[in-house]
């Protein structure tokens, strides 16, 4: 294998890595910035507690879809 082809292949994972890592953080920051509640601590079940928080999914998919945008 040569120099040239090890260093691309690096490169890559490299580069994969970065992406997944880039994508956990989005993902932590989306559900911060939702502010969802844990529903265990109400006493129902998981889905329940999304269902009645459903309410902010849509207020928050709305205000990001282009539609919405001023202009």
């Amino acid at each position: 294998m040569s120099l040239e082809s090890r260093e691309s292949r690096e490169e890559r994972e490299t580069g994969r890595m970065e992406a997944f890592s880039d994508g956990v953080f989005a993902f932590a920051i989306t559900l911060l910035a939702l502010n969802l509640h844990d529903p265990v601590a109400k006493g129902v079940s998981l889905f329940q507690g999304l269902y009645e928080e459903r309410a902010v999914f849509f207020a928050s998919g709305r205000a990001s879809s282009p539609s919405s945008s001023c202009g």
